[in-house]
């Protein structure tokens, strides 16, 4: 699976590869054309080794130093790349899936490219959280939203048929899977990955619903029981 990931057998060290105004989360899928030199030789090494790639969001201000190392947001999204095409004039093409939340800690700065010690940020959900009934208010909420509203109906499948079985699925990687389905903006795609906690997540996305279903003239009820704090 895509989804595999081991955090024993993980070097703690990822390539990090900092693009403005994309973020991908865990169970989401980017397609990427790597055509810089110094990030087709990050590609190489990425692909010699673990085959993970860390992407992270540049922050505001980074145009006058792009070329040099401009400051990212610490919160990034470590990504398998699951396939990979090198271009006859030595670019590439990949597509890297989302397997974990990470928080950079360190940078290595001694290379072309960087490389980020990272601390793996496993989803937090308190056991008094109905997952079941979230799941259940979840796929009404998808039910009633307009089809422009959705980027991969494929995918928006496959996470409708997980959600059916949460709580065996897991409730975490199922609202990302969703996420990343839907036409959301940069903004909230940034505050989903920055946040291990699971209900905190559910109630960005649930917002972030019933705001899209207003604007299409249908307004969902409420999810019952609201997420409860992880703190």
């Amino acid at each position: 699976m895509e989804l595999d990931f081991d955090p024993t057998a993980f070097s703690g060290h990822v390539p990090l590869f900092p693009l403005p105004g994309s973020v991908i989360l865990p169970a989401g899928l980017l397609p990427l054309h790597v055509f810089e030199e110094r990030y087709r030789e990050m590609l190489k090494d990425a692909l010699a080794g673990e085959r993970l790639v860390a992407l992270a969001h540049l922050l505001p201000g980074y145009e006058e130093q792009y070329e040099g190392s401009p400051e990212i947001d610490p919160y990034v999204c470590v990504g398998r790349i699951v396939m990979d095409q090198e271009l006859p004039d030595g670019r590439f093409n990949m597509v890297l899936a989302g397997v974990r939340r990470a928080k950079v800690l360190e940078e290595d700065r001694s290379r072309p490219y960087r490389v980020g010690r990272v601390q793996i940020l496993e989803d937090r959900c308190p056991e008094a959280f109905d997952k079941a009934e979230t799941a259940r208010q979840l796929h009404h909420f998808v039910d009633q939203l307009p089809a422009d509203f959705v980027r991969h109906a494929d995918r928006m499948g496959r996470a409708l048929l997980l959600l059916d079985q949460v709580p065996t699925a897991p409730l975490g990687l199922v609202v990302d899977l969703l996420a990343d389905t839907l036409d959301l903006s940069l903004a909230t795609r940034l505050r989903l990955l920055r946040d291990e906690r699971v209900p905190s997540r559910v109630a960005i996305l649930t917002d972030r619903l019933r705001e899209r279903a207003r604007t299409s003239g249908r307004v969902p009820r409420p999810i019952w029981p609201p997420p409860f704090s992880a703190n």
